[in-house]
């Protein structure tokens, strides 16, 4: 009888741990940096956060909501920038009101430019590119929030 007895009361208790095992999945840092409430807020980049690119790394932090970006397009954006190899900054633009380019113009660098295309409004991106890709000065990160189409 104490087996049995046993029996009817593991069944709810494995099942509450299971429950709760699967609700503590996969909530750290990732899901915290990784939130949209955070668009708009400047991201921390630190070099030793990304590999150096020997060609055009896109990753999607989240996905916009909005419409995708497509060559010729005129953008508004936020971005920080760094050279993976000098550690320095670029051209970083995060101020509040985005800095506003039209792609195709060659305002832009070529990873730049390839890494953009099909990001959604709303979004936010990293984009890492070898220095053939760029200006020539080494290997680059760009994160990135896109503001608008326009």
């Amino acid at each position: 009888m104490r087996r049995s007895s046993l029996r009817s009361v593991s069944g709810p208790i494995v099942l509450a741990v299971l429950l709760g095992l699967a609700g503590c999945g996969g909530q750290g840092e990732d899901a915290t940096s990784a939130s949209p409430a955070a668009f708009g807020s400047k991201p921390k980049v630190k070099p030793s956060d990304f590999p150096i690119p020997k060609k055009l790394v896109v990753k999607d932090v989240w996905v916009g909501s909005g419409p995708a970006v497509k060559p010729g397009d005129e953008i508004e954006i936020q971005f920080v920038d760094l050279n993976l190899v000098r550690h320095t900054r670029f051209e970083s633009e995060w101020k509040g009101d985005g800095a506003v380019w039209r792609l195709g113009e060659e305002e832009l660098s070529k990873g730049f430019e390839r890494g953009i295309v099909g990001m959604r409004v709303g979004g936010r991106r990293e984009i890492l590119f070898p220095s053939r890709l760029g200006y020539g000065t080494g290997p680059m990160v760009y994160v990135l929030d896109l503001l608008a189409i326009r």
